[in-house]
């Protein structure tokens, strides 16, 4: 059986991970409509509910910096994912036991420390694609999680009519989401077993692997150079390098031979050109000649605004194993311009949360809508993010990062005006009506848009050694703004005026910070790149 190309390995990766993603948001679909009802069999009061909830994005902000350090200490994504889907696994069983009205707390919490596991994923996914790539990578991630928590409510039409019995334990509309839920993360755990791959820690074992397969072949190319100077005493005029997909005339192996699937470069380092800054490089270094102790990390001043080419980016991840929290910390908070872009994902989350936490109330009492009109608002807003991030894939490659966000922040500063407008309105009006639409519809651009452009911004203006526990911290406050969001609207929910400036406070405070930060947010292309 042939061995998998690295390109393979990194689509099925891509996959797994998409439907691990997947079924997280169906599993959030699923318990969150349902838990209320499974808990009234315990005759618990109305915090216990709260506390069940908020246990499970609590221990996930957690397990994410946990996983996120891990990941990138040891690089193995596939076990660290096997180990993390056990607690979901184990979490969801233990929720749908309903022996004890500590069980359903109890599962929850095991399940949000498995949830953990997002932030290696998109760590991983940072690492192991270009500039170029990344923000269609992520829309694929978010947009699959998106569209799990936007049919995850059809599954519970599935789940009401089960009713059996596993001996003393009752399988029945309350239970069956968990429990449904544990053999769906069995399967997806085999699964990942089968199609992820360390794709990372090939690329920091191996120095000699290729990672742009996908590139025309004229970005391949290098220019016929004379190299400045030589490792060896040969003195003759070097030649042009031979092509990619020759073996080299050394006999002698070395000692991290590339695996079959990903391209090596095929000429000894002392016959290698030295590229000039206007070269975009495309192989990796054979380090295997040079002492350890000569080895410079090219990270050390990173900055992405630089004429460093995306292939170096890419894939220049070598001494990793000493990465702290705090690297992490101080990589992303000392650059001003990535601040702005956590400033921007926390707040839109917290917006975005707060409309979710409100829109049935301001439904059923402005608009006097029923039941079934609400649930069709929440699978419209699902779908429109959908849609939105698919929008997003196809114009990635096209737009850049930063006008794509400021369309975004631009559309929240919309939303937020046309929710006072709509506080304004007479209750039941036309006027109330289309304006509560019009702000569903631009706070769903707002924060899909956000979520994607905003996380593949800070990747890029991150070192690649740290994107485990940067995602990892970026989720945290992704989970932190879950919690707090719901809380913020509903407690201003009777004064709505007020509500609706401080929201359109926060995101013109956004629009202003990212205007400011605009210029630095580029990700500047080499110049063989624009000649191409």
């Amino acid at each position: 059986m042939a061995r998998r190309t690295f390109k393979e390995k990194r689509t099925l990766t891509l996959v797994a991970f998409s439907l691990r993603m997947f079924f997280m948001g169906v599993e959030y679909a699923v318990i969150f409509p349902s838990l209320w009802l499974y808990l009234k069999i315990f005759h618990v009061e109305y915090w216990y509910l709260g506390l069940v909830l908020s246990a499970y994005n609590m221990v996930g902000i957690i397990s994410t910096i946990l996983v996120g350090r891990l990941v990138d200490a040891t690089r193995k994504v596939r076990f660290t994912g096997f180990l993390w889907n056990l607690a979901e696994i184990s979490g969801n069983f233990i929720y749908s036991m309903p022996f004890w009205v500590g069980l359903p707390l109890i599962g929850r919490m095991i399940a949000g420390f498995g949830e953990g596991f997002i932030s290696a994923m998109w760590g991983e996914l940072a690492r192991v694609t270009t500039r170029e790539q990344r923000t269609r990578y992520f829309a694929i991630l978010k947009g699959s999680n998106l569209l799990g928590a936007a049919v995850g409510p059809a599954f519970n039409l599935f789940l009401k009519p089960i009713n059996f019995k596993i001996g003393p334990w009752p399988i029945n509309f309350r239970t069956s989401p968990g429990f449904i839920m544990g053999l769906t993360w069995i399967v997806m755990t085999i699964f990942m077993l089968f199609t992820v791959s360390d794709l990372s820690w090939e690329l920091r074992n191996n120095p000699d692997y290729q990672l742009l397969l996908e590139e025309p072949a004229s970005k391949l190319k290098r220019k016929k150079k004379k190299p400045k100077h030589s490792l060896t005493t040969s003195k003759s005029p070097e030649k042009s390098p031979r092509p990619i997909d020759k073996e080299p005339q050394s006999t002698e192996k070395s000692p991290l031979a590339p695996r079959e699937g990903v391209i090596p470069t095929s000429i000894p380092r002392s016959q290698k050109p030295l590229p000039d800054e206007d070269e975009k490089v495309e192989n990796l270094p054979n380090e295997t000649d040079t002492p350890h102790k000569n080895k410079g990390n090219p990270f050390e001043s990173f900055d992405s605004t630089g004429s460093e080419s995306e292939a170096e980016e890419a894939l220049n991840i070598g001494e990793t194993d000493n990465v702290t929290f705090r690297d992490a910390l101080l990589d992303m908070f000392t650059k001003f311009h990535v601040i702005v872009l956590v400033y921007l994902l926390f707040f839109m989350y917290i917006i975005h949360t707060s409309l979710q936490g409100i829109a049935p109330l301001i439904a059923e009492n402005m608009l006097l809508w029923n039941e079934t009109q609400v649930s069709l608002l929440y699978t419209g807003w699902g779908l429109e993010i959908i849609l939105v991030v698919v929008v997003i894939w196809l114009i990635a490659p096209k737009v850049s990062d930063r006008a794509i966000l400021v369309c975004a922040v631009i559309c929240g500063c919309c939303a937020s005006a046309f929710f006072i407008v709509m506080s304004y309105a007479k209750r039941g009006s036309n006027l109330c009506l289309y304006s509560f639409i019009m702000t569903i519809l631009l706070s769903g651009i707002g924060i899909s848009v956000t979520v994607v452009t905003g996380r593949s911004l800070v990747s890029k203006h991150t070192k690649p050694e740290n994107q485990g526990l940067v995602h990892a911290i970026l989720t945290g406050f992704n989970r932190l703004a879950g919690l707090t969001g719901p809380i913020f609207g509903s407690s201003l929910y009777t004064r709505m005026v007020i509500l609706g400036w401080i929201l359109l406070t926060v995101k013109v405070i956004g629009l202003i910070l990212v205007s400011i930060a605009y210029k630095k947010l580029k990700v500047e292309k080499t110049k063989k790149e624009v000649k191409n």
